[in-house]
């Protein structure tokens, strides 16, 4: 019997709690949060929908260290964007017209989301032919200021 997504949202506040050693999910954001690195590849946990993407990539990585002829590696993007992709365009025009005058926020407005520009993926994905790094995960995001 498959979960709802109010059962699958109570797990994953229960395991937010758990992590962060809180008794209230609200307490998480008083806390500082670290950012992820490619360090953190083992312990990811995708979401509901992506385990067999994650299971795919685990596998080849798997398969990689098997076989030394074998090369593999799992570029993680923060949230695309240029030459098309039009992910963030609406917020990117509402700020250039400034309509509205005030952009809209989630929370408190403290969210940090990964992004990076395709042509900066394309880069990367070209190093990473021609120099075969040792690590096998990659995170691809801008520098954050």
């Amino acid at each position: 019997m498959a979960e709802s997504d109010p059962e699958k949202a109570k797990q994953i506040i229960d395991n937010l709690k758990k992590t962060y050693n809180v008794k209230d999910v609200l307490q998480i954001k008083k806390q500082k949060i670290q950012s992820f690195s490619e360090d953190d590849f083992p312990l990811r946990t995708p979401f509901p929908g992506y385990e067999e993407l994650k299971l795919f990539e685990t596998r080849c990585m798997n398969l990689a260290n098997k076989y030394n002829h074998l090369s593999c590696y799992v570029v993680a993007c923060g949230l695309t964007f240029g030459h098309g992709e039009d992910l963030l365009f609406d917020w990117f025009k509402q700020a250039w017209l400034q309509e509205p005058a005030e952009l809209r926020v989630m929370n408190e407005g403290m969210n940090h989301i990964p992004t990076i520009h395709v042509v900066d993926v394309a880069r990367l994905v070209k190093k990473i032919i021609t120099t075969r790094p040792v690590k096998q995960y990659i995170l691809a995001v801008d520098k954050t200021i």
